[in-house]
Protein backbone atom coordinates (compact mmCIF):
# COMPACT_ATOMS: atom_id res chain seq x y z
CA UNK A 1 0.00 0.00 0.00
CA UNK A 2 2.68 2.38 1.09
CA UNK A 3 4.50 1.43 -2.25
CA UNK A 4 2.10 1.86 -4.31
CA UNK A 5 1.67 5.67 -3.00
CA UNK A 6 5.17 6.37 -3.45
CA UNK A 7 5.07 4.65 -7.35
CA UNK A 8 2.27 7.05 -7.66
CA UNK A 9 4.07 10.24 -6.36
CA UNK A 10 7.13 9.56 -8.70
CA UNK A 11 4.59 9.29 -11.41
CA UNK A 12 3.54 12.85 -9.96
CA UNK A 13 6.55 14.23 -9.81
CA UNK A 14 7.68 13.25 -14.11
CA UNK A 15 4.95 15.11 -14.36
CA UNK A 16 6.20 18.21 -12.16
CA UNK A 17 2.60 17.30 -10.63
CA UNK A 18 3.28 17.10 -6.84
CA UNK A 19 0.77 18.71 -4.62
CA UNK A 20 2.21 18.60 -1.25
CA UNK A 21 4.46 17.81 1.27
CA UNK A 22 3.44 14.36 1.68
CA UNK A 23 3.84 13.57 -1.87
CA UNK A 24 7.53 14.66 -1.75
CA UNK A 25 8.86 12.63 1.41
CA UNK A 26 7.04 9.80 -0.10
CA UNK A 27 9.49 10.19 -2.88
CA UNK A 28 12.30 9.46 -0.30
CA UNK A 29 10.42 6.55 1.46
CA UNK A 30 9.10 8.80 4.27
CA UNK A 31 5.46 8.65 4.79
CA UNK A 32 4.16 11.06 6.77
CA UNK A 33 1.63 10.03 9.52
CA UNK A 34 -0.12 13.22 10.73
CA UNK A 35 -3.94 14.05 10.42
CA UNK A 36 -4.92 16.64 7.75
CA UNK A 37 -6.73 17.74 4.76
CA UNK A 38 -3.48 17.47 2.49
CA UNK A 39 -2.54 14.43 4.06
CA UNK A 40 -3.69 11.92 0.52
CA UNK A 41 -2.04 9.07 2.28
CA UNK A 42 -4.56 9.12 4.48
CA UNK A 43 -6.89 8.48 1.77
CA UNK A 44 -5.27 5.10 1.22
CA UNK A 45 -5.77 3.76 4.72
CA UNK A 46 -9.69 2.80 6.02
CA UNK A 47 -9.88 4.49 9.82
CA UNK A 48 -9.19 1.33 11.41
CA UNK A 49 -6.12 0.80 9.45
CA UNK A 50 -4.84 4.49 9.60
CA UNK A 51 -5.61 3.98 13.98
CA UNK A 52 -3.82 1.05 13.83
CA UNK A 53 -0.89 2.21 12.02
CA UNK A 54 -1.05 5.48 14.27
CA UNK A 55 -1.54 3.69 17.28
CA UNK A 56 1.69 0.92 16.94
CA UNK A 57 3.58 4.29 16.16
CA UNK A 58 2.71 6.18 19.51
CA UNK A 59 3.59 2.60 21.19
CA UNK A 60 7.16 3.41 20.32
CA UNK A 61 7.37 6.44 22.16
CA UNK A 62 7.43 7.57 25.45
CA UNK A 63 4.39 8.52 28.02
CA UNK A 64 5.01 11.47 29.99
CA UNK A 65 2.34 13.86 32.38
CA UNK A 66 3.25 16.40 34.28
CA UNK A 67 2.70 15.91 37.74
CA UNK A 68 -0.11 17.71 39.48
CA UNK A 69 2.21 19.94 41.65
CA UNK A 70 4.23 20.93 38.17
CA UNK A 71 0.53 21.71 36.93
CA UNK A 72 0.16 23.70 39.64
CA UNK A 73 3.10 25.80 39.44
CA UNK A 74 2.23 25.85 35.58
CA UNK A 75 -0.88 27.56 36.57
CA UNK A 76 0.78 29.97 39.02
CA UNK A 77 2.97 31.29 36.43
CA UNK A 78 0.24 32.17 33.93
CA UNK A 79 -1.85 33.53 37.02
CA UNK A 80 1.16 35.73 37.61
CA UNK A 81 2.32 36.89 34.32
CA UNK A 82 -1.25 37.65 33.26
CA UNK A 83 -0.91 40.30 35.38
CA UNK A 84 2.36 41.70 34.90
CA UNK A 85 5.74 40.12 34.25
CA UNK A 86 7.38 41.94 37.85
CA UNK A 87 5.33 39.27 39.65
CA UNK A 88 6.93 36.56 37.99
CA UNK A 89 10.03 37.21 39.94
CA UNK A 90 8.91 36.27 43.15
CA UNK A 91 7.95 32.76 42.18
CA UNK A 92 10.94 32.40 40.63
CA UNK A 93 13.07 33.03 43.09
CA UNK A 94 10.55 30.84 45.68
CA UNK A 95 11.03 28.28 43.08
CA UNK A 96 14.70 28.25 42.40
CA UNK A 97 15.44 28.13 46.57
CA UNK A 98 13.01 25.36 46.44
CA UNK A 99 14.00 22.81 43.45
CA UNK A 100 17.12 21.24 43.26
CA UNK A 101 20.05 22.64 40.22
CA UNK A 102 18.82 21.41 37.10
CA UNK A 103 14.82 21.64 37.55
CA UNK A 104 13.71 21.92 34.38
CA UNK A 105 10.56 23.37 34.73
CA UNK A 106 12.21 26.41 36.53
CA UNK A 107 15.06 26.98 34.09
CA UNK A 108 12.14 26.63 31.41
CA UNK A 109 9.95 29.37 33.45
CA UNK A 110 13.25 31.47 33.48
CA UNK A 111 13.44 31.27 29.81
CA UNK A 112 9.96 32.74 28.98
CA UNK A 113 10.17 35.49 31.77
CA UNK A 114 13.93 36.83 30.61
CA UNK A 115 12.44 36.49 26.52
CA UNK A 116 9.90 39.00 27.57
CA UNK A 117 10.74 41.28 25.34
CA UNK A 118 10.55 39.96 21.58
CA UNK A 119 12.89 40.00 19.11
CA UNK A 120 10.65 38.51 15.95
CA UNK A 121 12.06 40.20 13.28
CA UNK A 122 15.24 38.19 12.17
CA UNK A 123 15.46 35.10 12.25
CA UNK A 124 18.87 34.70 13.59
CA UNK A 125 17.88 36.46 16.39
CA UNK A 126 14.99 34.82 17.06
CA UNK A 127 17.00 31.67 16.59
CA UNK A 128 19.49 32.56 19.30
CA UNK A 129 17.47 34.63 21.36
CA UNK A 130 13.84 32.92 21.47
CA UNK A 131 14.26 29.36 20.60
CA UNK A 132 17.75 28.63 22.31
CA UNK A 133 16.71 29.45 25.91
CA UNK A 134 13.56 27.57 25.02
CA UNK A 135 15.01 24.57 24.30
CA UNK A 136 18.35 24.58 26.16
CA UNK A 137 16.51 23.66 29.30
CA UNK A 138 15.50 20.41 27.98
CA UNK A 139 18.56 19.83 25.68
CA UNK A 140 21.50 21.01 27.78
CA UNK A 141 24.77 20.60 26.27
CA UNK A 142 26.95 17.32 28.63
CA UNK A 143 29.40 14.94 28.27
CA UNK A 144 26.91 13.06 25.82
CA UNK A 145 24.79 15.18 24.17
CA UNK A 146 26.25 18.88 22.03
CA UNK A 147 23.67 21.42 20.65
CA UNK A 148 24.46 23.11 16.93
CA UNK A 149 23.12 25.83 15.40
CA UNK A 150 22.28 27.24 11.66
CA UNK A 151 25.58 27.92 10.87
CA UNK A 152 26.66 24.37 11.28
CA UNK A 153 26.49 21.78 7.74
CA UNK A 154 24.66 18.55 8.88
CA UNK A 155 27.34 15.88 8.82
CA UNK A 156 24.20 13.33 8.23
CA UNK A 157 23.38 14.77 4.71
CA UNK A 158 26.96 15.93 3.60
CA UNK A 159 27.08 11.59 4.42
CA UNK A 160 24.60 10.51 1.94
CA UNK A 161 25.63 13.58 -0.33
CA UNK A 162 28.99 12.80 -0.42
CA UNK A 163 28.46 9.33 -1.74
CA UNK A 164 27.27 10.47 -4.89
CA UNK A 165 29.76 13.49 -5.45
CA UNK A 166 32.37 14.24 -2.83
CA UNK A 167 32.38 18.06 -3.49
CA UNK A 168 28.77 17.85 -2.68
CA UNK A 169 27.71 20.24 0.87
CA UNK A 170 25.00 18.93 3.30
CA UNK A 171 21.85 21.14 4.43
CA UNK A 172 22.16 23.19 7.15
CA UNK A 173 19.47 22.78 9.85
CA UNK A 174 18.76 25.53 12.28
CA UNK A 175 19.73 23.81 14.98
CA UNK A 176 20.27 20.68 16.40
CA UNK A 177 21.69 17.91 19.06
CA UNK A 178 23.77 15.69 18.62
CA UNK A 179 26.26 12.78 20.04
CA UNK A 180 29.95 11.93 19.21
CA UNK A 181 31.62 8.84 20.09
CA UNK A 182 35.12 7.42 18.58
CA UNK A 183 35.44 10.25 15.53
CA UNK A 184 31.21 9.28 15.05
CA UNK A 185 28.69 12.18 15.08
CA UNK A 186 25.44 11.01 15.27
CA UNK A 187 22.53 13.48 14.88
CA UNK A 188 19.18 12.94 17.46
CA UNK A 189 17.08 16.12 16.91
CA UNK A 190 17.09 18.62 14.09
CA UNK A 191 14.71 21.77 13.80
CA UNK A 192 13.72 23.80 10.77
CA UNK A 193 12.31 27.01 11.89
CA UNK A 194 10.85 30.08 10.31
CA UNK A 195 10.24 33.09 12.82
CA UNK A 196 6.74 34.62 12.79
CA UNK A 197 7.66 37.78 10.12
CA UNK A 198 7.36 34.59 7.32
CA UNK A 199 3.77 34.09 6.10
CA UNK A 200 4.73 32.04 3.12
CA UNK A 201 3.13 29.09 2.69
CA UNK A 202 5.43 27.71 0.37
CA UNK A 203 8.42 28.05 2.88
CA UNK A 204 6.98 26.79 5.42
CA UNK A 205 5.83 23.07 3.38
CA UNK A 206 9.35 23.43 1.96
CA UNK A 207 11.04 23.38 5.75
CA UNK A 208 8.57 20.32 6.65
CA UNK A 209 10.16 17.98 3.84
CA UNK A 210 13.60 19.31 4.36
CA UNK A 211 13.14 18.29 8.29
CA UNK A 212 11.46 14.94 7.13
CA UNK A 213 14.69 14.13 4.85
CA UNK A 214 17.06 15.55 7.04
CA UNK A 215 15.54 13.11 9.57
CA UNK A 216 15.86 10.39 7.47
CA UNK A 217 19.96 11.12 6.64
CA UNK A 218 20.12 11.02 10.39
CA UNK A 219 19.00 7.93 10.79
CA UNK A 220 20.83 6.66 7.80
CA UNK A 221 23.90 7.50 9.17
CA UNK A 222 23.44 6.07 12.15
CA UNK A 223 23.02 2.64 10.71
CA UNK A 224 25.77 3.18 8.11
CA UNK A 225 27.83 3.65 11.43
CA UNK A 226 26.57 0.27 12.77
CA UNK A 227 23.77 1.09 15.25
CA UNK A 228 21.65 -2.21 14.42
CA UNK A 229 19.40 -1.28 17.18
CA UNK A 230 15.59 -0.82 15.65
CA UNK A 231 14.50 1.20 18.87
CA UNK A 232 16.61 4.21 17.68
CA UNK A 233 13.91 7.25 16.98
CA UNK A 234 15.10 10.70 15.39
CA UNK A 235 13.32 13.77 16.59
CA UNK A 236 12.34 16.65 14.57
CA UNK A 237 11.20 20.35 15.40
CA UNK A 238 9.48 22.35 12.50
CA UNK A 239 8.63 26.02 14.32
CA UNK A 240 6.21 28.18 11.85
CA UNK A 241 5.98 31.51 13.94
CA UNK A 242 4.41 30.57 17.35
CA UNK A 243 3.65 27.09 16.16
CA UNK A 244 5.73 24.36 17.70
CA UNK A 245 5.68 20.83 15.43
CA UNK A 246 7.59 18.08 16.79
CA UNK A 247 7.99 14.94 14.72
CA UNK A 248 9.48 11.53 15.03
CA UNK A 249 10.64 9.13 12.45
CA UNK A 250 11.96 5.18 12.74
CA UNK A 251 12.66 2.51 10.60
CA UNK A 252 11.07 -0.44 11.90
CA UNK A 253 10.05 -1.93 8.08
CA UNK A 254 12.36 -1.83 5.20
CA UNK A 255 12.45 0.90 3.13
CA UNK A 256 10.01 2.34 5.35
CA UNK A 257 10.21 5.29 7.48
CA UNK A 258 7.48 6.36 9.74
CA UNK A 259 7.32 10.10 10.04
CA UNK A 260 4.77 10.92 12.95
CA UNK A 261 3.69 13.99 14.84
CA UNK A 262 4.76 13.63 18.35
CA UNK A 263 3.26 16.94 19.45
CA UNK A 264 2.37 20.08 18.85
CA UNK A 265 2.10 23.80 21.08
CA UNK A 266 2.16 27.04 21.38
CA UNK A 267 4.39 29.87 22.44
CA UNK A 268 3.55 32.55 24.55
CA UNK A 269 2.86 36.26 21.98
CA UNK A 270 2.75 38.59 25.08
CA UNK A 271 2.16 38.15 28.92
CA UNK A 272 -1.63 36.85 28.68
CA UNK A 273 -0.37 34.03 26.58
CA UNK A 274 1.17 31.88 29.08
CA UNK A 275 -1.91 29.21 29.71
CA UNK A 276 -0.17 26.73 27.33
CA UNK A 277 2.94 26.44 28.16
CA UNK A 278 2.10 22.93 30.44
CA UNK A 279 1.25 21.66 27.14
CA UNK A 280 4.95 22.92 25.37
CA UNK A 281 6.75 21.22 28.46
CA UNK A 282 4.88 17.78 28.29
CA UNK A 283 6.14 17.64 24.61
CA UNK A 284 9.50 18.74 24.84
CA UNK A 285 9.87 15.82 27.92
CA UNK A 286 8.44 13.53 25.25
CA UNK A 287 11.13 14.30 22.58
CA UNK A 288 13.73 15.03 25.22
CA UNK A 289 14.18 11.30 26.92
CA UNK A 290 13.34 9.84 23.27
CA UNK A 291 16.49 11.96 22.25
CA UNK A 292 18.24 10.41 25.53
CA UNK A 293 17.61 6.96 25.21
CA UNK A 294 18.37 7.28 21.50
CA UNK A 295 21.95 8.61 22.66
CA UNK A 296 22.39 5.61 24.80
CA UNK A 297 21.72 3.21 22.33
CA UNK A 298 24.43 5.17 19.92
CA UNK A 299 27.21 5.48 22.51
CA UNK A 300 26.85 1.70 23.90
CA UNK A 301 26.56 0.62 19.77
CA UNK A 302 29.44 2.54 18.75
CA UNK A 303 31.47 1.98 21.76
CA UNK A 304 31.19 -1.85 21.41
CA UNK A 305 31.00 -1.88 17.62
CA UNK A 306 33.90 -3.83 15.73
CA UNK A 307 32.66 -2.88 12.66
CA UNK A 308 33.60 0.17 9.65
CA UNK A 309 31.64 1.40 7.21
CA UNK A 310 34.11 1.04 3.42
CA UNK A 311 32.99 1.70 0.02
CA UNK A 312 33.71 -1.48 -1.92
CA UNK A 313 32.00 -0.36 -5.43
CA UNK A 314 30.67 2.52 -7.38
CA UNK A 315 27.59 -0.48 -7.71
CA UNK A 316 27.27 -1.47 -4.27
CA UNK A 317 26.23 0.19 -1.35
CA UNK A 318 28.47 0.58 1.92
CA UNK A 319 28.76 -3.21 3.46
CA UNK A 320 30.20 -4.08 7.18
CA UNK A 321 33.91 -5.09 7.17
CA UNK A 322 35.37 -6.59 10.26
CA UNK A 323 39.65 -6.52 10.38
CA UNK A 324 42.05 -5.96 7.38
CA UNK A 325 40.60 -8.77 5.26
CA UNK A 326 37.49 -10.06 6.28
CA UNK A 327 33.83 -8.89 4.53
CA UNK A 328 30.54 -9.79 6.51
CA UNK A 329 27.35 -10.42 5.59
CA UNK A 330 25.80 -6.83 4.96
CA UNK A 331 23.90 -5.86 8.66
CA UNK A 332 19.95 -6.49 8.22
CA UNK A 333 19.45 -3.24 9.41
CA UNK A 334 21.59 -1.69 6.24
CA UNK A 335 19.22 -3.73 3.71
CA UNK A 336 16.25 -1.98 5.09
CA UNK A 337 17.62 1.61 4.19
CA UNK A 338 16.75 3.17 1.11
CA UNK A 339 18.55 6.45 -0.46
CA UNK A 340 17.50 9.63 -1.05
CA UNK A 341 16.88 12.02 -3.82
CA UNK A 342 14.60 14.68 -3.14
CA UNK A 343 18.05 17.42 -3.51
CA UNK A 344 18.47 18.39 -6.91
CA UNK A 345 21.95 17.55 -7.95
CA UNK A 346 23.99 20.49 -10.37
CA UNK A 347 25.08 18.74 -13.67
CA UNK A 348 27.97 20.62 -15.45
CA UNK A 349 26.59 20.95 -18.95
Amino acid sequence: MLMEFRQHCIEKAHSDDLENVTQVLALNHVFLFEDGKENNLREMFDGELWMAVVNDIEKQSVSYRLSNDDILRCHAMSEAASHTFEDCKSLLRKWQQQEADGDVLTEFFESMYLQQESWWNQEDAFVHEILGPVLKPFFASNKLLKRNWSTDTLDASSHRKKKFDPSLQGRKPDFSVFTSVKSKKEFLFVAEIKSPKHRGRSDLLDDKAKLGNEMKDSLDMMIDDGIENDDVIICGLLVQGFRYSVYTIDLKYDGVYRMALLGQFFLPRDNHDFWGLANAIQILMKAKIIVTHTCEICVKGLRTSKFKSKVVSKEQDLVAVGGENELLKTPQRKLMVRGSFFTPIKVPI
